[in-house]
Protein backbone atom coordinates (compact mmCIF):
# COMPACT_ATOMS: atom_id res chain seq x y z
CA UNK A 1 0.00 0.00 0.00
CA UNK A 2 0.99 3.42 -0.99
CA UNK A 3 2.44 5.70 1.86
CA UNK A 4 0.65 9.03 2.44
CA UNK A 5 2.53 12.30 3.64
CA UNK A 6 0.61 15.22 5.05
CA UNK A 7 2.68 18.30 4.88
CA UNK A 8 2.20 21.15 6.87
CA UNK A 9 2.95 24.71 6.28
CA UNK A 10 2.99 27.01 8.84
CA UNK A 11 3.01 30.81 7.77
CA UNK A 12 3.48 33.05 11.30
CA UNK A 13 5.34 36.12 12.31
CA UNK A 14 9.24 35.29 12.15
CA UNK A 15 9.33 32.54 9.94
CA UNK A 16 7.43 29.82 7.38
CA UNK A 17 7.71 26.12 8.80
CA UNK A 18 7.41 22.85 7.00
CA UNK A 19 6.64 19.77 8.74
CA UNK A 20 6.25 16.40 6.51
CA UNK A 21 4.73 13.16 8.00
CA UNK A 22 4.39 10.03 6.92
CA UNK A 23 0.79 8.43 7.90
CA UNK A 24 1.13 4.74 8.22
CA UNK A 25 -2.49 3.80 9.30
CA UNK A 26 -3.41 5.42 12.95
CA UNK A 27 0.41 6.60 13.51
CA UNK A 28 2.68 8.58 11.83
CA UNK A 29 6.44 9.18 11.51
CA UNK A 30 7.96 13.07 10.74
CA UNK A 31 10.60 12.54 7.66
CA UNK A 32 11.01 16.06 6.71
CA UNK A 33 11.43 19.87 8.74
CA UNK A 34 12.23 23.05 6.91
CA UNK A 35 12.24 26.31 8.29
CA UNK A 36 13.03 30.19 6.71
CA UNK A 37 13.07 33.42 8.92
CA UNK A 38 10.97 35.79 7.19
CA UNK A 39 9.76 38.66 9.54
CA UNK A 40 6.22 38.97 7.56
CA UNK A 41 5.05 40.45 11.02
CA UNK A 42 7.63 43.48 10.79
CA UNK A 43 5.29 44.98 7.78
CA UNK A 44 1.88 44.87 9.34
CA UNK A 45 2.54 45.75 12.87
CA UNK A 46 4.08 48.56 11.36
CA UNK A 47 1.76 49.99 8.22
CA UNK A 48 -1.20 47.96 8.70
CA UNK A 49 -0.78 45.50 5.57
CA UNK A 50 1.93 43.90 3.72
CA UNK A 51 4.46 45.62 1.13
CA UNK A 52 5.22 44.18 -2.05
CA UNK A 53 8.51 43.35 -1.10
CA UNK A 54 7.53 41.11 1.82
CA UNK A 55 4.36 39.35 -0.21
CA UNK A 56 7.44 38.70 -3.24
CA UNK A 57 9.34 37.27 -0.38
CA UNK A 58 6.53 34.94 1.06
CA UNK A 59 5.78 33.88 -2.77
CA UNK A 60 9.39 32.71 -2.60
CA UNK A 61 9.73 30.87 0.34
CA UNK A 62 6.21 28.66 -0.52
CA UNK A 63 8.11 27.97 -3.62
CA UNK A 64 10.79 26.26 -2.27
CA UNK A 65 8.35 24.87 0.45
CA UNK A 66 6.78 23.33 -2.35
CA UNK A 67 10.11 21.93 -4.25
CA UNK A 68 10.54 20.20 -0.83
CA UNK A 69 7.38 19.13 -0.84
CA UNK A 70 7.54 17.42 -4.63
CA UNK A 71 10.39 14.90 -3.40
CA UNK A 72 8.48 12.96 -1.24
CA UNK A 73 5.99 12.37 -3.76
CA UNK A 74 2.15 11.96 -3.48
CA UNK A 75 1.06 14.85 -0.47
CA UNK A 76 -1.58 16.30 1.28
CA UNK A 77 -1.06 19.60 2.00
CA UNK A 78 -2.57 22.16 4.56
CA UNK A 79 -1.11 25.70 5.20
CA UNK A 80 -1.89 27.97 7.97
CA UNK A 81 -1.32 31.36 8.62
CA UNK A 82 -1.94 33.11 12.04
CA UNK A 83 -1.91 36.93 13.78
CA UNK A 84 -0.21 38.80 10.91
CA UNK A 85 -2.76 37.53 8.24
CA UNK A 86 -5.15 38.25 11.27
CA UNK A 87 -4.11 41.60 11.20
CA UNK A 88 -3.29 42.86 7.67
CA UNK A 89 -5.78 44.83 5.63
CA UNK A 90 -4.03 43.26 2.73
CA UNK A 91 -4.93 39.28 3.72
CA UNK A 92 -6.91 38.47 1.30
CA UNK A 93 -5.11 39.85 -1.75
CA UNK A 94 -2.24 38.22 -0.76
CA UNK A 95 -3.78 34.78 0.09
CA UNK A 96 -5.11 34.91 -3.56
CA UNK A 97 -1.63 36.16 -5.34
CA UNK A 98 -0.09 33.49 -3.55
CA UNK A 99 -2.46 30.79 -4.46
CA UNK A 100 -2.19 31.94 -8.27
CA UNK A 101 1.34 32.01 -8.31
CA UNK A 102 2.02 29.29 -5.90
CA UNK A 103 -1.20 26.83 -6.01
CA UNK A 104 -1.44 26.66 -2.29
CA UNK A 105 -4.77 27.72 -0.43
CA UNK A 106 -3.38 29.19 3.07
CA UNK A 107 -5.61 29.32 5.80
CA UNK A 108 -6.40 31.62 7.96
CA UNK A 109 -7.00 30.76 11.53
CA UNK A 110 -8.07 33.14 14.37
CA UNK A 111 -6.88 33.39 17.78
CA UNK A 112 -8.90 30.46 19.64
CA UNK A 113 -7.98 28.05 16.79
CA UNK A 114 -4.39 28.88 17.42
CA UNK A 115 -4.45 28.54 21.65
CA UNK A 116 -6.79 25.18 20.86
CA UNK A 117 -4.02 23.72 18.31
CA UNK A 118 -1.69 24.69 20.92
CA UNK A 119 -2.93 22.73 23.54
CA UNK A 120 -3.75 19.71 21.40
CA UNK A 121 0.34 19.89 20.76
CA UNK A 122 1.35 19.82 25.12
CA UNK A 123 -1.28 17.42 25.72
CA UNK A 124 1.01 14.64 23.44
CA UNK A 125 3.64 15.48 25.14
CA UNK A 126 2.90 16.05 28.87
CA UNK A 127 0.32 13.79 31.72
CA UNK A 128 -1.86 16.93 31.35
CA UNK A 129 -4.72 15.30 33.47
CA UNK A 130 -1.85 15.24 36.53
CA UNK A 131 -1.17 19.18 36.14
CA UNK A 132 -3.05 22.41 36.84
CA UNK A 133 -1.18 24.11 34.34
CA UNK A 134 -0.80 27.32 32.23
CA UNK A 135 -0.21 27.14 28.73
CA UNK A 136 1.79 29.70 26.71
CA UNK A 137 2.63 29.76 23.23
CA UNK A 138 4.10 32.97 22.87
CA UNK A 139 4.76 34.44 19.29
CA UNK A 140 5.28 37.11 17.05
CA UNK A 141 2.02 38.93 16.57
CA UNK A 142 0.23 37.14 19.68
CA UNK A 143 0.31 35.05 22.29
CA UNK A 144 -2.06 31.96 23.47
CA UNK A 145 -2.99 31.27 26.70
CA UNK A 146 -4.87 27.93 27.74
CA UNK A 147 -5.45 27.26 31.95
CA UNK A 148 -6.48 23.60 32.45
CA UNK A 149 -7.30 21.48 35.75
CA UNK A 150 -6.09 17.81 35.90
CA UNK A 151 -6.49 18.21 31.95
CA UNK A 152 -9.63 19.80 31.70
CA UNK A 153 -9.45 22.99 29.91
CA UNK A 154 -11.09 26.33 31.63
CA UNK A 155 -9.72 29.28 29.65
CA UNK A 156 -8.60 29.51 26.23
CA UNK A 157 -7.78 32.76 25.03
CA UNK A 158 -5.58 34.71 22.15
CA UNK A 159 -3.85 38.08 23.61
CA UNK A 160 -2.18 40.98 21.40
CA UNK A 161 0.96 40.46 22.93
CA UNK A 162 3.09 39.24 20.38
CA UNK A 163 6.77 40.02 20.34
CA UNK A 164 7.33 41.75 16.90
CA UNK A 165 3.78 43.73 17.29
CA UNK A 166 4.91 44.82 21.04
CA UNK A 167 8.36 45.78 19.69
CA UNK A 168 7.34 47.78 16.75
CA UNK A 169 4.43 49.54 18.54
CA UNK A 170 6.73 50.42 21.77
CA UNK A 171 9.85 50.73 21.12
CA UNK A 172 11.73 53.73 18.86
CA UNK A 173 14.81 53.51 20.37
CA UNK A 174 17.53 50.66 20.41
CA UNK A 175 18.54 49.85 22.75
CA UNK A 176 14.69 50.58 24.48
CA UNK A 177 14.57 53.60 26.79
CA UNK A 178 13.43 53.42 30.27
CA UNK A 179 10.12 55.09 29.04
CA UNK A 180 9.19 53.04 26.78
CA UNK A 181 10.19 49.63 29.02
CA UNK A 182 7.57 51.21 31.66
CA UNK A 183 5.01 51.68 28.79
CA UNK A 184 4.95 47.88 27.98
CA UNK A 185 4.81 46.78 31.17
CA UNK A 186 1.57 49.09 31.87
CA UNK A 187 0.09 47.50 28.77
CA UNK A 188 0.92 43.93 29.50
CA UNK A 189 -0.27 43.94 32.68
CA UNK A 190 -3.43 45.67 31.76
CA UNK A 191 -3.69 43.00 29.28
CA UNK A 192 -2.99 40.39 30.98
CA UNK A 193 -5.89 41.37 34.08
CA UNK A 194 -8.51 39.69 31.42
CA UNK A 195 -6.77 35.75 32.62
CA UNK A 196 -8.20 34.31 35.44
CA UNK A 197 -6.20 34.47 38.38
CA UNK A 198 -7.85 32.46 40.82
CA UNK A 199 -6.98 28.78 39.14
CA UNK A 200 -4.60 26.87 41.33
CA UNK A 201 -1.44 26.56 39.16
CA UNK A 202 1.55 24.32 39.67
CA UNK A 203 2.86 24.25 36.30
CA UNK A 204 3.52 26.80 33.34
CA UNK A 205 4.31 25.20 29.71
CA UNK A 206 5.77 27.61 27.32
CA UNK A 207 6.32 26.81 23.60
CA UNK A 208 7.48 28.93 20.45
CA UNK A 209 10.72 30.81 19.30
CA UNK A 210 10.96 33.42 21.78
CA UNK A 211 10.84 30.88 24.89
CA UNK A 212 13.62 28.95 23.10
CA UNK A 213 15.51 32.31 23.18
CA UNK A 214 14.89 33.06 26.19
CA UNK A 215 16.07 29.54 27.76
CA UNK A 216 18.86 30.05 25.31
CA UNK A 217 20.25 33.09 26.76
CA UNK A 218 19.58 32.20 30.23
CA UNK A 219 21.55 29.28 29.79
CA UNK A 220 24.34 31.30 28.58
CA UNK A 221 24.36 33.48 31.22
CA UNK A 222 24.18 30.88 34.22
CA UNK A 223 26.65 28.30 32.11
CA UNK A 224 24.31 26.06 31.89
Amino acid sequence: RMMKHLAIIDVGSNSVSLQISEIKGKVYDIVEEYKETIRIGDDVFKTGSFSETTVQSIINVIARIKSVIAKRGDSDIRAVATAPFRNSANAAETIGIIRDKCGIDIEVIDGLEEARLVYLYVSSKFQMNGLNAVTLDIGGGSTEIVMSIKGGVTFLESLPLGTIKLTKEFFKNNPPKKAELDGLRRYVNETLKEIPSDSPVDTIICTGGTTNNISYIHNKREHL
